[in-house]
């Protein structure tokens, strides 16, 4: 309230709420969690469906695991610290996107079950945005494009690191032949 006038911004809730909190923590954290652990056939062996393969490759699981893995760690740091990482908004802007993208990239050949993927994803495109508002304001808009490109080139690496050391270490998975029908 403004000289005895309500302010408008003051209705409005603030990103860090605890409704907030509550709804990027289950739906941004557990929810993606959860869908790993019970997957049915989409990155873990299957049932005869898929002739006991992952749906989506053998390998996918290798790269989504640790890029998924890096996203619920940089929400988790970003829900703890939020308004202090002001000079790295850009860059986790662009870990939070590159997430919310691939949720929704998960989620277009999982169409009955898409809907799960794309909640988690416009969480993470939320958060971005948020992320995004929060960068140095006196930053030129190309810096901070280059800045949140460079939080998904951080995403993109470290997850073809372990995928490509994962395919080396771990023998590949040998699925029998489905039976011709």
């Amino acid at each position: 309230m403004v000289n005895g006038i309500p302010d408008s911004t003051t209705s409005l809730p603030s990103p860090q709420s605890k409704t907030r909190i509550a709804v990027d923590i289950i739906f941004g954290m557990i929810l993606p969690i959860l869908c790993f652990v019970f997957d049915p056939m989409f990155l873990k062996t299957s049932t005869s469906f898929t002739c006991g393969g992952p749906l989506l490759g053998p390998y996918t699981g290798y790269f989504v695991y640790p890029a998924v893995t890096i996203g619920i760690v940089t929400l988790l740091f970003w829900l703890i610290n939020g308004k202090r990482l002001q000079k790295w908004g850009a860059f986790i802007a662009g870990i939070f996107w590159f997430g919310a993208f691939l949720a929704l990239l998960l989620g277009v050949p999982l169409v009955i079950f898409g809907f799960l993927a794309w909640i988690p994803g416009f969480v993470y495109w939320r958060s971005g945005l948020d992320a995004w508002k929060l960068a140095p304001p006196t930053a030129r808009l190309p810096t901070r494009v280059f800045h949140a490109l460079g939080g998904v080139v951080f995403v993109l690496g470290i997850s073809f690191l372990i995928y490509y050391f994962l395919t080396i270490w771990l023998p590949p998975v040998i699925y029998p032949a489905c039976p011709d029908v």
